[in-house]
C-alpha cells in the first residue's frame, strides 16, 4: 500500500496538508495524479503539480480554484455502487451547472485509467470531447468534463 497526500502549493506553514489517505493502492494514486483538480469540503482545488517522494509516498500539489464552486454539497460515506463511477459532464464556458450527459461504472482500475486518459468519449452516437477531469472526494466520483464534438458537414 502506498501514501498519498494532497499539499497546498506555496503554503509555508507546516499544516499545509489538505487531505490524505495513509494507506491506498498505487492504482487509486495514479487516478488522482489524472485529475486537474480535487472536490474536498466545500473547497475546489487544482492541481498544480504531482510528486514521488521515497517509501511509496505520493504528493499532489494544490491551489484553490478561486474560480470554482462545489456544486453539489451531498457527502457520500458509503457509495450504493461497487467499484467506480464516472460521470460525463457537459462543461459550458460561462456556466455554473455542467449537467450530466452519462455516468459510467467500472470494476477495475484499468478501465478507469482509460477512460481518464481518453481525449474522446463516444456517448450514445455522439461524441465528447474532454476539457478535464476532477475527482470529487465528497461523493467517491469522478468527473469527466467535455464539450460536444461538433459533426462534419
Amino acid at each position: 500500500m502506498a501514501e498519498l497526500e494532497y499539499r497546498v502549493m506555496g503554503d509555508e506553514e507546516e499544516n499545509s496538508l489538505v487531505y490524505e489517505y495513509e494507506e491506498m493502492e498505487e492504482e487509486g494514486a495514479a487516478l488522482r495524479f489524472l485529475c486537474d483538480y480535487l472536490v474536498k469540503g466545500s473547497r475546489v482545488y487544482e492541481t498544480v503539480s504531482t510528486e514521488v517522494e521515497p517509501g511509496r509516498k505520493y504528493v499532489i500539489w494544490v491551489r484553490e480554484a478561486d474560480d470554482e464552486e462545489v456544486v453539489s454539497q451531498e457527502v457520500v460515506v458509503h457509495p450504493k455502487w461497487s467499484g467506480f463511477r464516472v460521470e460525463v459532464r457537459e462543461f459550458k464556458e460561462s456556466g455554473f451547472y455542467y449537467p450530466v450527459v452519462h455516468t459510467l461504472h467500472f470494476q477495475h482500475y484499468s478501465e478507469v485509467l482509460l477512460c481518464l486518459t481518453s481525449s474522446v468519449l463516444h456517448i450514445e452516437g455522439a461524441q465528447w470531447e474532454k476539457t478535464s477531469v476532477e475527482i470529487d472526494e465528497n461523493r467517491k466520483v469522478f468527473v469527466f468534463y467535455a464539450i460536444p464534438m461538433k459533426e462534419d458537414a
